[in-house]
C-alpha cells in the first residue's frame, strides 16, 4: 500500500512528510487498536494469518519473518504486555519498525513518560535512544521533543488499550483527549 494509494491515510509527523509506517486503510481508522493491532502484525510477519490477535498474546515468543518463514527469536515470559504496548505505540505515533523508527518510538516513549514499571524496557528505551543519537540524532531528538507533553500508553491496562479505538488512543497520546473518569478516558 502506498500513501498515494486511494482509501488510505497516512500519519504526517513534526519530522514532516509522511509518516514510514505501514498505513492502515481509510476505512478501518475508526478500528479498536485490538483489530489494528492484529493487521500490524499479520503485515510485520509477528504473527501467522488467520491467527487471532488473542491467539498470539497466549503466545510466549516473538517471531520474525524472513523470507517468509516465522522464526522464534525472543521468549517473552512476563513481557508480552510491555511488547504489545510498545507496539501500539508504532500506531500511534506513526513511527515505522526500521533502525530509525525504532531509534525514534523509543524516544518518544522516553519523552512522553518513560516506561512506568518495565525496567527491562526501561533499560532497552535508554539504550535504543542511545543508539539513535549516534546514527540518527535529528530525529531521535525530534521524537523525543514530540514526546513530551504527550502521553504514552506504559501505565496503562493492557486490554483497556486494546480494546479502544485507535484515533481515540491517538488523541489520547497526544494530550487532545481530557482524562476524565468515567467517560471512556484511559487515565
Amino acid at each position: 500500500m502506498s500513501p498515494n494509494e486511494p482509501g488510505t491515510s497516512v500519519v504526517h509527523t513534526e519530522r514532516g512528510g509522511n509518516c514510514l509506517q505501514e498505513m492502515l486503510p481509510s476505512d478501518q481508522l475508526t478500528m479498536t487498536v485490538h483489530d489494528a493491532l492484529g493487521e500490524y502484525f499479520e503485515r510485520r510477519g509477528v504473527k501467522p494469518t488467520g491467527e487471532s490477535v488473542d491467539e498470539w498474546l497466549r503466545e510466549n515468543w516473538v517471531y520474525m519473518s524472513v523470507r517468509g518463514c516465522r522464526i522464534p527469536v525472543k521468549p517473552l515470559y512476563g513481557y508480552k504486555k510491555v511488547v504489545v504496548l510498545h507496539d501500539v505505540h508504532h500506531l500511534v505515533t506513526g513511527y515505522d519498525t526500521s533502525w530509525t523508527g525504532e531509534f525514534e518510538v523509543a524516544a518518544w516513549e522516553l519523552g512522553s513518560g518513560g516506561c512506568g514499571s518495565f525496567l527491562l524496557m526501561w533499560n532497552n528505551r535508554i539504550l535504543t535512544v542511545l543508539l539513535g543519537l549516534l546514527f540518527a540524532p535529528r530525529r531521535t531528538w525530534r521524537a523525543f521533543r514530540r514526546g513530551i507533553g504527550q502521553r504514552n500508553v506504559y501505565r496503562l491496562d493492557c486490554r483497556a488499550v486494546l480494546a479502544r479505538e485507535l484515533d481515540d488512543l491517538r488523541a489520547y497520546a497526544s494530550g487532545r483527549e481530557a482524562r476524565t473518569p468515567g467517560a471512556g478516558a484511559l487515565a
